[in-house]
């Protein structure tokens, strides 16, 4: 995914653009890093994502790490780390845009890192 890619969906029409973004995440969750961080500072930064879309895709992506979707980490002994290490990235990506997605941000990152070994639900 390269930056030429986002500004291609920020210029479809807008009933177009939210699933255009829904179908980055499942070619994101194979190699996450910096893709997904990337992709989540384009949404919450760029004026042109309107807010709907942008907390429609925060709160997939967090609900797709709670269900352990993250196809990079999947059965490696340092899974927890590699999906915290993506959610963290994320999350500082959302940066001071927080308070726009205060919903999405809250929903399931203190689960995601929480400190117990089984914490995905």
């Amino acid at each position: 995914m390269s930056s030429s890619d986002l500004a291609a969906i920020t210029g479809l029409p807008q009933k177009e653009r939210l699933p255009a973004y829904l179908s980055l995440l499942p070619t994101l969750y194979a190699s996450p890093l910096p893709g997904l961080p990337a992709l989540i500072a384009h949404i919450v930064q760029d004026p042109a994502v309107p807010l709907l879309i942008g907390r429609q895709v925060l709160a997939q992506l967090v609900e797709d790490l709670v269900k352990g979707r993250l196809e990079a980490a999947k059965g490696k002994a340092d899974e927890t780390e590699i999906q915290r290490e993506v959610l963290e990235k994320t999350l500082a990506a959302v940066g001071t845009h927080s308070g726009n997605y205060d919903e999405q941000v809250r929903a399931d990152p203190t689960v995601l890192l929480s400190p117990t070994p089984g914490w995905r639900r």
